[in-house]
């Protein structure tokens, strides 16, 4: 999947920054994130390690869901663009 982002501070290109994600590596940063947490002495740092491997969870089970939805339908072209083959 693709995603466009408005206005990111990296400046490069455009305006937008293009991102690849995949929900396996979603989920391997998330596992990574909860085991730091586990091992980091600061409460504060530790609680929001956890909060990143929660919510990238979250968003790999959200990116399969779209894909299995996204796979079933037919992939139409806007204005004569054509579609590109997986």
């Amino acid at each position: 999947m693709t995603v466009a982002a408005t206005n990111m501070p990296s400046g490069v290109g455009g305006s937008y920054a293009w991102i690849w994600a995949d929900s396996t590596y979603m989920r391997d940063l998330a596992q990574r994130c909860t085991r730091a947490a586990r091992d980091c002495p600061h409460r504060p740092t530790s609680n929001e390690l956890e909060a990143i491997g929660v919510e990238l969870m979250e968003k790999a089970k959200q990116l399969d869901e779209f894909n299995q939805t996204s796979h079933a339908a037919p992939r139409k072209a806007a204005h004569g663009r054509k579609v590109p083959k997986k």
